[in-house]
């Protein structure tokens, strides 16, 4: 890694010029870097640090511009001296020109304040509501556009928060699995078209107390979720069974429960809702499961 840059400006960035370092076309940085393409690949390398660091302990704030001003601080903190600051020059992306810097702050507060008093998205009916809200409000942050560089990360960050508040969890490695069809969905947010971002967070929007059930370990997850322990205790009792039933083949008993307990057709956590009573499945389905499990195990 190159090494820590002696030559960053103390001036403020408050000019399109001031980003950059003279001569370049490449954000001024701590990282000594010169190259923007060198750049771009660092910057996503650390980033991606700080953000498995917000999955394991998430930014807390009030969801609102400074929540977001903090989460992209913490995800940019080792790459740009203005992390976390709002921008103060114009950016456009393809046709679509964000928020000027002079509205960002007054803006902010407005989508702080429609946020704070969305029923739906705070104490959300069911998931497609949910999802309904997310979609307008993330198109509304996504329009404000408040950092130089790093506002769609910050801004799906944030909104993974929100989904926390309301009992989701918001899987960003499957917005990352169709990042084409995100950044396509992004963009046409920007002009009201909301269906195809809807679309994605119908995929990627899970109950959180499944996810943890998938997951955590079984006494973290229920230091969240204690009345996942009924759930628990059916996987033991299924185990204990099928461990009696094929005594000579554990790493199918193995394969079975992992897919039992995860997200999987034929997984717990996948029929766990955000308030669901403690969910089994009848012997006919999981002998067809596990005879399944028994053809994978024999193909490994």
């Amino acid at each position: 890694m190159p090494t820590m840059a002696t030559e960053n400006s103390e001036a403020p960035f408050d000019t399109w010029e001031s980003y950059f370092i003279p001569g370049t076309q490449t954000l001024k940085n701590k990282l000594g870097i010169r190259d923007a393409a060198e750049l771009r690949s660092e910057e996503y390398e650390i980033t991606e640090r700080r953000l498995r660091e917000i999955e394991q302990n998430p930014v807390s704030g009030n969801y609102d511009l400074d929540h977001l001003k903090a989460i992209h601080k913490h995800i940019f903190q080792d790459v740009y001296e203005w992390a976390g600051q709002i921008r103060s020059v114009g950016i456009a992306k393809g046709n679509s020109e964000f928020a000027r810097p002079e509205y960002i702050e007054s803006e902010g507060k407005k989508l702080s304040r429609a946020l704070a008093e969305d029923k739906d998205i705070n104490q959300p009916p069911d998931k497609r509501a949910f999802v309904e809200r997310l979609a307008d409000h993330y198109s509304d942050w996504n329009a404000l556009h408040p950092f130089r560089e790093g506002n769609g990360r910050s801004t799906r960050v944030f909104m993974e928060s929100v989904a926390r508040r309301a009992g989701y969890s918001l899987d960003q490695r499957r917005i990352d699995a169709v990042k084409d069809r995100w950044n396509h969905a992004a963009s046409q947010s920007m002009a009201g078209q909301l269906e195809p971002i809807k679309q994605i967070f119908m995929e990627a929007v899970r109950p959180q107390r499944a996810v943890d059930f998938e997951s955590l370990p079984r006494d973290a997850a229920l230091k969240h979720h204690p009345e996942l322990r009924d759930s628990f205790m059916l996987l033991r009792i299924e185990r204990a069974q099928l461990a009696l039933a094929h005594p000579t083949n554990p790493q199918a008993v193995d394969h079975f429960m992992r897919q039992k307990r995860g997200s999987g057709s034929n997984g717990t956590a996948n029929r766990l809702k955000r308030s669901a009573s403690p969910v089994a499945v009848s012997p006919i389905h999981a002998g067809i499961a596990f005879r399944e499990a028994v053809a994978v195990v024999r193909l490994a």
